[in-house]
């Protein structure tokens, strides 16, 4: 039995792996959802991810938000056969931050998360210009529940040094949903952020 299913296994990674390969490397601002995607990979060729990818952060009322993003490679996988760059973000926020009171909250990043199980980030999102970035946003800080919305990033000056960017959530799109009893953010939905160095 465990032969057969390291078998099926490797087979299903040689797949995988296959399929990977063969695709078709594409410029991903030429992306056009209403054209076939097949055996496309759409890459940020541009750099428009760079200026958001690293450790930002805010401070609301008493409560510090930490957001550590980074890009990831969304690949080929059940349902799709395409594979496409994107940006994905953990969110730590911290009550009393630097005094003895300092406490973590949340660690999205350690919470549970089922809204993306190929990515375990609450953030899945892409920037088209550099400047503003959006996503799907599950906040994952209630236990058992989740609060689902769209983020939007905005610079708010690209040759500032450090950048600084305003960060709001609102409820809407099919992701977000307002359902009888769907919780409150835990995460901030407006604040300024700047980039650490």
């Amino acid at each position: 039995m465990k032969t057969k299913l390291l078998s099926l296994s490797l087979l299903l990674f040689s797949f995988w792996f296959t399929t990977w390969a063969q695709l078709q490397t594409v410029n991903m601002n030429t992306r056009d959802n209403s054209q076939d995607l097949s055996g496309k990979y759409f890459k940020d060729i541009d750099g428009n991810f760079d200026p958001f990818i690293g450790v930002w952060q805010g401070t609301h009322q008493n409560t510090t938000m930490i957001i550590d993003i980074s890009k990831a490679v969304l690949g080929p996988s059940p349902g799709n056969n395409y594979a496409e760059d994107v940006l994905v973000a953990d969110i730590q926020l911290i009550e009393g931050m630097g005094t003895p009171m300092e406490m973590v909250i949340c660690n999205t990043a350690t919470a549970y998360s089922h809204f993306d199980k190929l990515i375990r980030s609450i953030i899945r999102g892409d920037s088209y210009n550099g400047i503003t970035m959006s996503s799907a946003l599950e906040d994952n800080c209630h236990p058992g529940n989740s609060a689902g919305g769209i983020v939007v990033m905005n610079i708010q000056n690209p040759q500032a040094s450090p950048l600084t960017a305003t960060w709001e959530i609102e409820r809407k799109g099919i992701v977000a949903k307002t359902y009888p009893g769907e919780p409150d953010f835990v995460i901030p939905t407006s604040i300024v952020l700047t980039k650490q160095p």
